[in-house]
């Protein structure tokens, strides 16, 4: 078997193994990184003379967990509820409220309510 199939082969090992959510195991097998991941370990360890397979397939499987959780953590990231998003612009906004407030010397009866 060639480095670049074994590599392969062992990426998806570790992503069928990896304890992530389905629907990103399916994302990650069209993800546009995937590829130039893979080319990159490749390159790496074609320039390493005499590498057992097991030091290839461990090798593979720790840096696969390793962008798994990069990605992961992008993915979640990117999923940041709308509510969440509408609940930091309105802190914002309350900020920006009572900080007109407090330079005016007005309050608004809303403001107060809300207080």
């Amino acid at each position: 078997m060639n480095l670049r199939a074994l590599v392969y082969q062992s990426y998806q090992t570790t992503v069928a193994l990896a304890q992530i959510p389905d629907e990103l195991k399916r994302a990650l097998k069209t993800h546009e990184r995937v590829p130039r991941f893979v080319n990159n370990l490749v390159k790496e360890l074609e320039a390493v003379p005499d590498l057992k397979k097991t030091t290839i397939i461990d090798t593979v499987t720790s840096l696969t967990n390793v962008f798994l959780s990069n990605i992961q953590r992008k993915a979640e990231v990117d999923q940041m509820s709308a509510l969440k998003k509408l609940e930091l612009q309105k802190q914002a906004e309350r900020a920006e409220e009572f900080k007109k407030a407090a330079e005016t010397g007005i309050v608004s009866e809303e403001f107060l309510e809300n207080e």
